[in-house]
């Protein structure tokens, strides 16, 4: 397991395939403190088994009545793009967004379509 540091921040960078592999980089990854969030494509859908394995150790990000489709980007039909946090710390959800207009401009950066999120950590 590879480690970067980007921007004083220790960065571990995974594979955009979800793998057993990806699975249990995260479940390390949960154990260490400096480690609080975890977001990307995840390849798998969140009533996926890979996904129901990692909310041992995570929470994912999400928000009532938002369309979490992200891929493809011109046209959605899946929501494979998360925003992980440990649950060893407690966040409030301030909002999450994926682009819902203009969805064809994305095509040409990625994929997938964005989620972001502005979170605030309660209790470490």
């Amino acid at each position: 397991m590879q480690i970067l540091n980007y921007a004083s921040k220790n960065v571990m960078p995974l594979t955009t395939m979800f793998s057993e592999t990806v699975t249990h980089s995260l479940r390390i990854l949960a154990l260490e403190s400096s480690f609080l969030r975890a977001c990307g494509d995840f390849n798998a859908v969140p009533s996926d088994e890979s996904m129901f394995k990692l909310s041992k150790y995570w929470n994912l990000v999400e928000k009532n009545n938002l369309d979490i489709r992200t891929w493809p980007t011109d046209n959605p039909i899946i929501g494979i793009g998360h925003i992980l946090t440990s649950n060893a710390q407690k966040w409030q959800v301030m909002y999450v967004s994926i682009p819902q207009q203009d969805k064809a401009s994305w095509a040409n950066r990625s994929d997938h379509l964005p989620v972001t999120a502005k979170l605030k950590l309660l209790e470490q």
